[in-house]
């Protein structure tokens, strides 16, 4: 077992919905097992959540560049003729989005940069007080669990494990 988010992108003339998480479309994912999903919308231009969505646009883009024949000329091709609001370019990847006046939200995922670096380069090391960490899968010698203690040495961490499920770090 790994644990690997979906991305569902759905898209109409006028607007788009992503929902993005663990659950597997199936009746285990999407109902007896304990998954996590998130949401965002848009059907404006003036949408807050549009420079995001750009940005998980462009990355599903980015995960598609070997794709071939039908497949690819649909994520590149007909999805962003067909939807009037993916029509602009990202500016700057792993960033903070302003949401609103109490969020911001930034898309981190390993590109050529890791996810570690990306983030230790959004927050400044020294003002983090604590890290919680909620998942099933980790690597067995703990390396990204060991990283997060280089960067923020002065940090509290909690890590939260399953009790009966997951692979937690062994050595």
């Amino acid at each position: 077992g790994a644990f690997h988010p979906k991305i569902n992108f759905i898209v109409g003339d006028d607007e788009i919905l992503i929902v993005f998480g663990s659950g597997n479309i199936s009746p285990g994912g999407h109902g007896k097992n304990h998954e996590t999903f998130t949401t965002f919308y848009a059907d404006s231009k003036e949408s807050p959540l549009l420079p995001l969505i750009h940005e998980i646009w462009d990355y599903i883009q980015f995960l598609s560049q070997n794709l071939e024949g039908f497949s690819k000329d649909r994520i590149f091709k007909s999805v962003p003729k067909n939807c009037s609001l993916l029509n602009e370019p990202v500016k700057q990847k792993h960033r903070f989005h302003k949401i609103d006046d109490d969020l911001e939200i930034a898309l981190v995922y390993n590109e050529e940069t890791s996810i570690i670096a990306q983030v230790s380069k959004l927050i400044p090391t020294e003002i983090i007080e604590s890290i919680s960490i909620l998942s099933p899968y980790y690597d067995e010698d703990g390396a990204f669990l060991l990283q997060l203690l280089e960067k923020f040495p002065n940090t509290k961490i909690e890590v939260y494990l399953p009790k009966f499920h997951g692979l937690p770090p062994t050595k």
